[in-house]
Order: C-alpha cells, then structure tokens, then sequence
C-alpha cells in the first residue's frame, strides 16, 4: 500500500469552487507530496523532484520505485481521496507525465472512518481513536496561509522569502500521511461490499452531473435586477433608514417606531408577524426581507463557481455522510434543494434564458419563489441524452414494517393501501372514504413520524412546524393510534434496545429480529441484513435520571463541532438508525445494479436516483427497466415490498 498527502496551493477558492475545478485552475500548484511505502519511513517530493532529478540517489530510487509501483496496480490510499485523485489526474500526469492510478487501485481512509461513524476529517478521527499521531494545529495554520494569496498584496509565500514556513508545511504534509497510516492501521479497510459501494460513488462523482451554465448566468442576472429593485424600494420606503435586509438591529427599530415590535427576524418570526402586522409599510419590508433571505443566489453562485469547462460539476456526494451510511451532499448540496411549485420545467427554464427581472415579474407576483423553485432544473441532460429519475416510494416506512414483522403495515403496501387515510380514519374515527385532505396529513405525519418512539409532546410541536393543525389532546390521540395500530414497531424500539444493551454488558453476541448485535475491537456493532454495521464507539450504560424515575441508557463516543462527547441513544432512535441504514443498502445496491446494467448514474438525492441515458437508445421501455432495477430486492430483504417510480426528461424537478 502507498499512502500519499499533497499540498497545494491556488488563486481559488476550493471550499467554493471543488477539488475538480480547483486542480484544473492554471494558478493551482503542488508545493509537495508525502509519500509512505507500506510501513517505511516517509518521504517527502517537492516540484522539481517529481522527475527524480535535483535529488540523491536513495531519493531517486523511491520515485522510480513508487512509479513502478503505481504502473503495477499497487493500491494508493489518501485522506478524503477525491481530492488527491483530482490533483494526481490534472496535475501530477498531465504536467509532470507521472503513471495514471487505476480507479480500482485508489482507497481512502476518511471513508474507513466514516464507515466506522467516526469523524471524517484526520484530526478528529484520530483524537477520538485516541491515537499519538495526530493533526498539527500549527502546521494547518501555516498550510492555509501558503495555500493562497497573501492578503491585500496578493502573490504567494515562495519558498526562498519563507523556508521555515515550508519547512512547517512539509513536516505538516509527512505527519498528514503518517496519520492517514495510523488510521487505517488502527480501522483496515472496508468490507469488501462496501468497498464495491465506494468505487461506484466516486465513479459517480467522477462522471458529474450537467448543469444548464447558461441558465445559472442568466438566474444571477434576474435575482441581481431583481435584488436591486427591492433594495431600492426598502431605501424609498424607510427614507433612508434601512438599506439592505442585513441590517436587523435597524430594521426592528424601525418597526419598534412603527408600533409594530418583532420578537426577531428568522423566518418563522416573520412569517407570524406577516399574518398579525396592521402597519403596510412593515408590512412590505417584511415581504422584502422574505424574498430576499431565500436562498437561491447562493445556489446559484455555488453552481457556477463549481461547475467544469466541461459543464459538469464534480464530487457533490458524500460516501457515508451520515453514521446510518446515508449519502450527504458537497458544494451546491442537491439532497437540500426547495421542493419548488414548478410543473413544467423545460418552459420555464427557457423563459429565464430569454428573460430579465421584470419578465419573470409579468409571470409571477414572486420572482424569489419562481427563482427558487428552478434551481432543481439547472440540472439537465446535455445534448443528445436525456434523464431518467426514480424514487423508492414511503421506503423509511416499508422497511420499518418489514423490521418489525408488522403483517397488516407490510400488507397494506404489498395492497396499495394508502396508509395515510388509514391512519386518518383511525385517529379521527371515521371511514377511510371520508377522510378530508386535511385529516390525511396528519395521518402521514403519524405514519413518517411516530414510528421512531416519538412522544405527544413532540409530535405536536413537529405537526405545527410542518403547518399541520392540530392540538395537543388530537396528538397525543394520533401517537396512541399508531402505537396501538402497529404494536409490532413498538415491541421492536423494547427489542432493540434490550438487545444493545445485552451486547455491551455481557460481550455475547444477541441476536433481535433481522439484526444481530455484538462487541468487537471498542465498537458496539449492529449486524444489519445486509451484512453490514452501523458502529457505536466505545458504548456504556449508566443509570439516567429521567421525568419518570430512573433509567439505564446507552452512550457511545462521538464527535460534534470538533469536541469528543458521550452521545445517549435509546430503542427508538436505534431503530431509526437501523431503518435508515437498510434503506440506504437497499438504495446502495439498487444503484449498482442499475450501473452494472449501463445506465450512468449521476445523483443521488435521498431516495432518488438520476441517471443520464442518449435520447436514442435501443432499450426497450428504458424508464421501466430503471423503476423495476431499483425496486428489485436483493435475497436478503427479498419480503420487502419495495417499489419505485419515475419520469424522464431534459431538466431535473420534484
């Protein structure tokens, strides 16, 4: 194995622009690269070393070595490999003529980590391993100056003005490389499964998904003009006072002076205080503040800083972004796009395209709106193909049935019950024919929400956050109900946790349902169907005092905001995480057979696939063919009743 570490430095802005677009930038240079070699020492290349020339020999030696190495397959492991694999393909082949390395030689340790539902980054995975090697926070301080320009003068740190900042920098690079060791030695590597599920992600990530870069120019001129305009108006309408809807100190003064007092400005306070205000001049600033706290421009702008000369931008998963496996998103973040009210995208993508601020106006009283809801189809199909996209229907909820061994909740489905009405029916008491459109709601509020040992109080707080009516006594009934309609589920938050527990304080493997749970090297481990673990860190049980008397809960160590912390569980949220995580194998292995099957896959958000497919092609039905491989399940969840459907077509939507 080689482990590798680069440093870098650029006229851009990678957290803007993306690993891809950022090693393609001509001012996008290496300042060096640390090289380990199985278990041998670390060496260290700069620039004019990577030919092997202007070094000794036991140094020329290791480069012809590694690139003899690399030239014969041999695996090539970085810290959050995208990165490297980018500046390797555009930097250290095509300017420095190295060996191309082989998708399938390529490894990564913050993927290890991740899987393992430790921290992604170096510094954190390795403190909360406990490990000696271990990020130098010095050494990133003085990474992060020599990897830009120098503040306000602009040009770089170079190496002769600077030697002992780069000597920092290049023990900060070695000691990178010596933790990427110390992890991966400390985790391994991935299961062989998962290692597949990898491959195919950063394929993915590779391929890019395409994006209408004329359109993305043209919606950053209209929300411009359209910002413009507003502002303006704001200025008219305060004399002066208020200038932009940054300023919230002035804007609440103002409607302090106005008889109007706000309690704040965050959305949901000004969405109260537009359906209570009297005043139409605050009336009026609060709908400027609205329009303009959307947060579409900075979409947009994240689209067109990251996309490609090809079109394309690259890298936007995130392989195990969640401890469930779930994939996250990078840069423009699809799995966190507005839902939007568009119908037909293709039109209106094409009025942005032909329009300005005060076209779009003549369309819609809500340029912000209309603005907002398009981001999803600057996502297109390039010339000559097409996009298929597929979702896995109520999936958290079929697999929390087929858990549970629910018969009546898997029948339904397995009926095409609609198990919102049914819900509905029960709660309110009436015939599942006249149930209202509203009582249906909360019904699905039921179904997606109480399943997971959710409590009235709760409930009824999240009802009202989706803008669900309800009342305190009406929640408390619909969390009853659904405890009472599908006892197995609640059986299953008892089983689970008992069986956690068990696992900890006795070391013995214990088997619950389609689950077994085991200690093993610190880590509480659930076996989930698919073979598969979800990973719980160093795990305790300590007596907890709780509203009702005492409890024992379970803790395992995690990490937020850069801070190691004991995190508490229990049967409920164990149970959504194992739902999670089945649903997310089963989307993982919907995806390779779908690739396996030439369909290139280019997105995954949330339950959703997108693919690209040429506009003629010689499939047959080739959107069916798409549902019914991601609806196929595998032998070990083969009584799950898994079902997808999709659409087709040029520009990507809800």
């Amino acid at each position: 194995m080689i482990y590798i570490d680069f440093e870098t430095r650029s006229e851009v802005d990678i957290k803007k622009s993306g690993a891809w677009v950022y090693s393609l930038h001509p001012s996008t240079e290496i300042l060096c690269m640390a090289v380990k070699v199985d278990h041998t020492d670390v060496f260290l290349l700069k620039p004019e070393q990577f030919d092997g020339s202007n070094t000794n020999l036991t140094l020329f030696n290791c480069v012809n070595h590694v690139k003899s190495y690399i030239s014969n397959g041999v695996l090539v492991e970085a810290h959050n490999a995208f990165f490297e694999k980018a500046i390797w393909h555009n930097i250290m082949v095509k300017r420095y003529g190295w060996p191309e390395i082989k998708p399938e030689q390529w490894r990564c340790s913050a993927s290890v980590a991740a899987y393992h539902a430790l921290p992604r980054s170096l510094g954190g995975a390795g403190k909360i391993l406990g490990l000696s090697t271990i990020k130098d926070d010095e050494g990133k301080r003085v990474m992060l100056q020599l990897s830009k320009p120098k503040p306000r003068v602009g040009g770089f740190f170079e190496q002769q003005e600077y030697p002992e900042k780069f000597q920092t920098l290049y023990d900060y690079c070695k000691s990178d490389v010596e933790a990427e060791y110390a992890i991966a030695n400390k985790l391994g590597g991935l299961p062989n499964r998962e290692l597949k599920v990898w491959q195919l992600d950063q394929k993915i990530n590779e391929r890019g998904v395409h994006i209408d870069i004329d359109a993305v120019n043209k919606s950053l001129k209209i929300l411009g003009e359209y910002s413009e305009k507003l502002e303006k108006e704001l200025d008219i309408l305060t004399e002066g006072k208020i200038t932009t809807v940054g300023q919230r100190a002035r804007i609440l003064e103002w409607c302090k002076e106005r008889g109007e007092e706000l309690p704040g400005l965050t959305k949901a306070d000004v969405e109260q205080a537009l359906k209570t205000v009297e005043d139409a001049k605050v009336k009026r600033v609060l709908e400027i503040r609205q329009a303009l706290s959307k947060t579409s421009t900075a979409k947009y702008e994240a689209m067109k800083n990251s996309t490609a000369p090809d079109g394309r931008i690259r890298d936007v998963l995130m392989y195990h972004g969640a401890s469930t496996g779930r994939w996250s998103g990078k840069l423009v973040q699809f799995q966190n796009l507005p839902r939007g009210s568009i119908k037909d995208m293709a039109t209106a993508i094409k009025l942005i395209k032909q329009g300005s601020a005060s076209s779009i106006e003549m369309l819609t009283d809500d340029v912000m709106g209309f603005m907002s809801s398009a981001i999803r189809g600057m996502v297109c199909a390039p010339q000559g193909k097409k996009l298929l996209v597929a979702d896995f229907a109520a999936i958290e909820a079929r697999v929390l049935g087929w858990l549970a061994g629910s018969e009546k909740m898997l029948n339904q489905f397995r009926n095409g019950e609609d198990l919102y009405k049914d819900m509905a029916s029960n709660i309110y008491r009436v015939d599942v024919k006249d149930v209202t459109a509203e009582q249906r709601q909360l019904g699905k509020a039921a179904i997606l929400g109480a399943g997971y040992g959710m409590g009235a109080p709760k409930f009824y707080e999240t009802c009202l956050s989706w803008g669900i009516k309800v009342h305190e006594g009406l929640a408390k009934t619909a969390i009853n109900t659904y405890r009472q309609t599908y006892h197995h589920v609640r059986q299953l938050w008892y089983d689970q946790e008992k069986a956690a527990h068990t696992a900890v304080r006795t070391g013995n493997r214990v088997e619950c349902g389609k689950t077994i749970w085991f200690m093993q090297d610190d880590f509480l481990k659930c076996q989930l169907p698919s073979g598969r673990c979800l990973h719980y860190y160093k795990p305790e049980l300590k007596m907890k005092q709780n509203d009702w008397g005492e409890s024992i809960e379970l803790s395992y160590l995690a990490e937020k905001m850069g801070k190691a912390f004991r995190n508490g569980t229990y049967g409920g949220k164990l149970v959504e995480n194992i739902t999670q995580a089945v649903a997310r194998d089963l989307m993982a292995d919907a995806m390779l057979r779908i690739e396996d099957e030439g369909f290139n896959i280019v997105l995954s958000v949330h339950d959703e696939l997108v693919a690209e497919i040429p506009q003629q092609t010689a499939l047959q039905n080739p959107l069916e063919r798409f549902c019914n491989l991601m609806a196929a399940t595998p032998n070990w969840a083969k009584d799950c009743p898994v079902a997808a459907e999709g659409w087709e077509g040029i520009n990507y939507k809800k």
